[in-house]
C-alpha cells in the first residue's frame, strides 16, 4: 500500500479552502484529541474498481455546521442544522475522495464511489491505528481523514 498521507494533506487543505472557504493546517501529535473525550461525527465513502477501500472524515458538529453555512453562502448569523452540516461533510468528502484517488493513482484507473454514509462513533477507535491518516486543525475544530485500502 502506498503512503498517501502527503497527497491527502495537499488535496484536503486545498479543497477545504476552495469548496468551503475554510482554512486548515496540519495538527501535530501533541494536540490530538483524546478519543474518549472527542465528540466526533464521522462520514465514509467507499471506493471500488482499480482497487477497493474507503475514506473517512471525522470532525465535530461545530465544524460541520460552519462548512454548511460557508458552502450555502450564509453569513454567520444564519443557523444551520446538524443534518445540513452532515450533508456538507459528505459533499466535501466526496470531492476530496475523487481528487485524492486521481492524484494518487492517475487519470487512467476507474473508481466507483459510494454515496457518503455516517459512521458509528465506535469505529473511530479503529481509525486511530491506520497508517494513512491526516489530522488537521481549523479554528477551534479538529479533523481526521483516514484512507484505507481493502
Amino acid at each position: 500500500m502506498k503512503n498517501i498521507s502527503e497527497d491527502l494533506r495537499k488535496v484536503a487543505i486545498n479543497l477545504l479552502e476552495e469548496s468551503a472557504f475554510i482554512f486548515s493546517d496540519s495538527l501535530c501529535d501533541d494536540n490530538l484529541p483524546e478519543i474518549n473525550d472527542w465528540d466526533a461525527i464521522g462520514i465514509e465513502i467507499k471506493f471500488s474498481g482499480y482497487l477497493r477501500g474507503s475514506i473517512h472524515l471525522w470532525t465535530d458538529t461545530r465544524f460541520a455546521k460552519r462548512a454548511a453555512a460557508n458552502m450555502l453562502g450564509y453569513d454567520e448569523d444564519n443557523i444551520v442544522d446538524e443534518k445540513a452540516g452532515i450533508d456538507a461533510l459528505g459533499e466535501l468528502l466526496n470531492v476530496i475522495s475523487g481528487n485524492l484517488l486521481t492524484t494518487v493513482y492517475g487519470n487512467e484507473p476507474v473508481f466507483d464511489l459510494t454515496i457518503p454514509s455516517s459512521l458509528l462513533k465506535e469505529s473511530l477507535s479503529d481509525d486511530y491505528a491506520v497508517k494513512d491518516v491526516l489530522w488537521l486543525s481549523s479554528e477551534d475544530s479538529t479533523l481526521l481523514f483516514v484512507f484505507r485500502e481493502a
